[in-house]
């Protein structure tokens, strides 16, 4: 009976060691289940930490772009402020300063084109001026009448007498204007008649100028000048003539 009880319990106990190693090989099991768990959330930590990375980077480069979007906004609203006050202020300034200073340069053109317009036509009843443009109007007897009906000497005595104005007008203005000293004058004469080609020589003798070069097919010009250089034209070539 004693070795039937000790038989019993050694066996009891063979099965308990069974059933310790059973649950010692399902705890394992579920160990490195857990284990392939842990390493699997490593493996996704390690990612989303890389996801993680490049989204503060990418955050990094769009604040960036903000930045940089905003300094050009700021700059194109600054930029457009000052278009905004070139069309609406600085325009409006630089059109009164023109017209004040057109309006100047008339009240010292048109009286001395008027001048030299009488000077060179002494014609009862034809006069001449220059409109806020610059523009000669002629006056027969008190009304404006087209150009196309003068002469061909009364059209010389406008273009004349416009550009002894100019000149005139220029230099006072300019006071370092290099060609102070000196005018052209190409066809001043033409249609001119004698008695208008007197009164070029009168001008040479009233504008204050130390040179005046003038270009012109009259004979009658070279007795009012200091000195002459004939030019002549042959097959198309001009020669100084000797």
């Amino acid at each position: 009976s004693t070795l039937r009880d000790e038989k019993e319990t050694i066996k009891m106990k063979v099965q308990q060691l069974k059933d310790v190693k059973e649950k010692e090989t399902k705890i394992e099991k579920q160990l490195d289940a857990q284990r392939n768990k842990v390493s699997e959330l490593k493996t996704q930590i390690a990612t989303k930490e890389t996801e993680k990375e490049h989204l503060l980077a990418e955050i990094d480069r769009l604040t960036e772009e903000i930045t940089d979007m905003q300094d050009r906004k700021a700059f194109w609203d600054t930029l457009g402020a000052c278009l905004s006050w070139i069309d609406h202020l600085f325009i409006g300034l630089v059109d009164s300063i023109e017209t004040h200073f057109l309006a100047r340069m008339h009240q010292q053109f048109d009286p001395r084109f008027r001048k030299w317009f009488n000077f060179l036509i002494d014609e009862e009843g034809l006069n001449a001026r220059v409109d806020r443009k610059f523009t000669p109007v002629i006056l027969q007897e008190g009304y404006e009448a087209p150009y196309t009906t003068l002469s061909g000497g009364e059209r010389a005595s406008v273009a004349l007498a416009y550009r002894l104005a100019l000149n005139t007008v220029i230099n006072t203005q300019i006071e370092n204007i290099r060609t102070k000293d000196v005018i052209i004058l190409d066809e001043p004469t033409d249609g001119f008649s004698d008695q208008q080609l007197d009164k070029v020589r009168d001008i040479i003798h009233r504008i204050d100028i130390p040179q005046i070069i003038i270009v012109s097919h009259e004979r009658k010009v070279k007795d009012y000048v200091d000195k002459t250089i004939e030019i002549q034209k042959e097959e198309g070539v001009s020669r100084q003539v000797s």
